[in-house]
């Protein structure tokens, strides 16, 4: 309780700073860490809590049910723009695998079917665009044409929005602007599409603004339905009754993050700053003056029921605080920033005891329409869970903003890699004792050596075993089980003698087992040919 008193203090004094000072006052006087550490300290710790919990949990494999994911699209964004300030390998190794793994050498996506025509499928192009520029393979390329390829088909309101799903059809969703927008801009502009597609992206927040806008408030509405068919659309304007608080921070962050590939001269550019200044004002209007924070129903704070949401207060601040470091808002609005930002660091986030920290308070997901009918009860409903990604990106992403707001060095620390007492990774524990079950039920392999090769798996995945291991490994483990003698060949292979080969049929299957099991759940692997090792 004495942390908490001491908290909600600190977050009143800075309130009072602001509030009494001014703002050009205000920012010589706020502090340059939150709760101990710089912006980017936090983005860095929470980057490196959440890899750590998820694993490999996000990446393809064989009879995994992990999908292509906006959620995930955006996570790894995030890590690969951390990269650039906090250089990190195992940012982008991770990013490589999470995307990576679903893209065949051909550009297609396992799971991912065009026809679908959903614009969420859109967002992971963003990574896949960054991963082409770092790696330069192919197969990212033909991804991001895959993607605009479904873009070039996609059905269309009759003023030519993109509708939300083909399963929402007729509907902009203040969620797509994200999801599309910013996708189609940077493809463009990388690979010198037709300046036509350029004032299409336009199109789509024009379309949004129109139909969506609300004046009164200041807020948009999540979703709007131009045949007015859905149960939850008001027969007159189409729009929905409510407005999210995330929606409203898909919109906020997609503005800021357009203008990053729309051309310098571009008339358009005025139209999104315009937009920014609009949008920013009714967030800014919305927060709540006690804890710094937005409410997961934007405009009925204190009701019962409603909370303060943690993923939209995160996308807030991000855009925000873009915006004010481009220029596409003044610097009056940093009050209501660095509010934002303590409110987040001070009330939202937790620290387990391991050294990783959690974002708390996460609106699991809301959508609109099959039952979900848009009321003021209906986004009270949905679950509120830890590290939602859709809040994890955004706070990395809003860290990184902040550090140059208030002008600090770029300069972060790995504390939870230094930590002795981390924990393994739970996926990689649950994983391994799968594997084991498969090596020992099926393939025949003793429990010893199942536990011994299942480990390696774990430790090839997260490439700390050479090239080729798979061989080696597969050959001594079936060649200690079945006594057979052995020699050493060329760069270390092991190598059994022909007698043993032909006297031991049995052997030659759990080998050929073992690698076809390994070059499956090992896409990253060296190639190689189970035939050539027997």
């Amino acid at each position: 309780m004495k942390r908490f008193a001491y908290l909600n203090l600190g977050f009143s004094l800075l309130v009072a700073q602001l509030v009494a000072i001014g703002v050009r006052g205000a920012e010589a006087t706020v502090p340059k860490q939150f709760h101990g550490a710089t912006p980017l300290q936090w983005s860095v710790r929470l980057a490196d809590s959440e890899t750590a919990r998820r694993g490999d949990r996000l990446a393809w494999r064989e009879g995994r049910n992990a999908k292509w994911d906006y959620t995930a699209g955006l996570f790894t964004l995030s890590l690969l723009k951390l990269n650039q300030v906090v250089p990190t390998p195992a940012y982008v190794e991770f990013s490589k695998d999470a995307i990576g793994s679903f893209i065949k050498p051909d550009g297609s996506i396992q799971g991912y079917k065009l026809e679908d025509y959903n614009i969420d499928n859109i967002a992971p192009g963003k990574t896949v665009l960054a991963l082409y520029e770092i790696t330069k393979e192919e197969r990212y390329r033909k991804c991001a044409d895959l993607l605009r390829q479904q873009l070039a088909t996609h059905p269309r309101t009759s003023d030519g929005g993109f509708w939300h799903k083909r399963r929402y059809p007729s509907q902009m969703w203040l969620d797509g602007l994200f999801m599309g927008a910013s996708f189609y801009a940077e493809y463009t502009q990388d690979f010198g599409g037709p300046a036509a597609d350029f004032d299409d992206v336009l199109k789509q927040f024009r379309l949004v603004d129109t139909h969506l806008y609300d004046a009164k408030s200041g807020l948009y509405y999540h979703g709007w339905d131009e045949k007015r068919t859905q149960d939850w659309a008001d027969k007159t304007t189409g729009c929905s009754p409510n407005f999210w608080g995330r929606a409203m921070g898909w919109w906020a962050m997609a503005q800021v993050d357009v203008l990053d590939f729309l051309p310098k001269d571009h008339k358009g550019r005025a139209e999104i700053v315009t937009l920014i200044k609009k949008t920013s004002a009714g967030i800014v209007k919305h927060q709540d003056p006690a804890s710094g924070l937005w409410w997961q129903v934007m405009d009925k704070g204190g009701q019962p029921g409603n909370y303060l949401e943690a993923t939209a207060s995160a996308m807030f601040v991000y855009s925000m605080a873009k915006a004010v470091n481009h220029g596409y808002l003044a610097r009056d609005c940093v009050p209501a920033i660095l509010m934002g930002y303590e409110g987040i660091i001070g009330k939202l986030i937790k620290t387990d005891g391991s050294g990783k920290i959690s974002l708390t308070r996460c609106c699991s997901v809301a959508g609109l329409g099959y039952g979900r009918d848009g009321s003021y009860e209906y986004y009270l409903r949905e679950p509120v869970i830890d590290n939602d990604l859709k809040g994890v990106g955004p706070f990395i992403l809003a860290g990184i903003e902040l550090q140059k707001l208030l002008g600090l060095p770029i300069r972060a620390e790995h504390e939870l890699r230094a930590t002795p007492t981390a924990k393994p990774r739970h996926a990689d524990q649950v994983q391994v004792l799968r594997d084991v079950e498969f090596l020992v039920g099926v393939l025949g392999v003793s429990q010893r050596d199942g536990v011994l090769f299942a480990a390696l798996v774990r430790l090839d995945q997260h490439h700390q075993l050479p090239k080729d291991f798979a061989e080696v490994a597969a050959i001594d483990l079936v060649d200690d089980e079945d006594r057979l003698p052995i020699t050493t060949g060329g760069h270390g292979r092991a190598r059994r003698n022909s007698a043993g080969n032909a006297a031991c049929p049995i052997r030659k299957q759990r080998v050929t087992g073992l690698l076809e099991w390994w070059s499956k759940v090992h896409p990253w692997s060296s190639a190689f040919s189970a035939k050539a090792v027997i």
